[in-house]
């Protein structure tokens, strides 16, 4: 019963590693250095692997904390839409932010 949460941190670290390593540590972290310092752009898997490896983490009795998955998920959606609808940087942060 104990190897469940150790399960659930081997799904979640091979996702993010494999597929959207930026998306590892604190999501607001990476929200904030993506609004200062990258204009406001977050690839689009990063918002999918994040909640994909915070459901593994938390559905296996690991601990994610309570605002960062959903912070980083939140402003990689926020600018995800940004890039599809052309938006400028400053809309783009905007977008991130509102995310």
């Amino acid at each position: 019963l104990f190897l469940v949460p150790v399960i659930g941190g081997l799904v979640s670290g091979f996702l993010v590693f494999k597929f959207a390593p930026e998306a590892e540590g604190h999501g607001t972290d990476a929200a904030i250095d993506a609004f200062h310092n990258k204009g406001g752009v977050i690839r689009g898997r990063v918002p999918i692997i994040k909640g994909l490896a915070s459901i593994a983490t938390i559905g296996t009795g690991g601990s994610a904390g309570r605002e960062g998955p959903i912070a980083q998920i939140g402003a990689g959606f926020g600018s995800f839409i940004a890039s599809k609808l052309k938006l400028t940087s400053a809309d783009r942060r905007i977008l991130l932010l509102a995310g």
